[in-house]
């Protein structure tokens, strides 16, 4: 808890945790990067209540990366290294037109809609609003360090849905 209470040990059932972790808004279910012994990492959903956790993604994915803001669909990066959105209920993952390789993506839109993606790999941090149904992309903010001689690389990090606040 953030507040008064006791810590809860979460568990996964027997699944080794692969690392990275997002609570889903009801805050009893959680998506956990996870794999069972001798298979492939995949993306769980998993309930505090301790129940067995639920496959999302095929072996060999990679996520979970950022959650819609009402929770339900993720980002996370398919076997093939595309990245894609996966349903919280399941069913087929929704390709996102326009993401390229070498994308990162910080965050869904306050409307769902669209994404916060930063272009990795350049000292600048290039961030674009990224409109996925006609695959559209927007400049939206560049980040230059101070003293852009000593700057390997802008990180990945998470940008809030109404795009006001960032975090690199």
């Amino acid at each position: 808890p953030t507040g008064a209470g006791q810590p809860r040990p979460l568990s996964l059932q027997g699944l080794g945790f692969s690392g990275g972790a997002r609570f889903l808004p009801d805050s009893r279910r959680f998506l956990s990067f996870a794999n069972e012994e001798g298979k492939g990492d995949r993306v769980y959903l998993a309930d505090i209540d301790g129940s067995k956790p639920r496959a999302l993604t095929p072996e060999n994915s990679r996520g979970p990366g950022p959650l819609s803001t009402d929770g339900r669909h993720f980002l996370a990066r398919a076997p093939d290294r595309t990245t894609v959105a996966y349903s919280i209920e399941g069913g087929a993952p929704t390709p996102i037109a326009g993401f390229e390789p070498g994308d990162v993506a910080l965050g869904w839109t306050s409307d769902d809609r669209g994404l916060f993606v930063l272009r990795s790999g350049a000292p600048a941090g290039k961030i674009d609003r990224l409109d996925p149904a006609p695959g559209r992309r927007e400049p939206w903010n560049e980040l230059l360090p101070s003293d852009a001689t000593r700057a390997v690389r802008v990180s990945p990090g998470s940008a809030s849905p109404v795009g006001t606040f960032y975090a690199l």
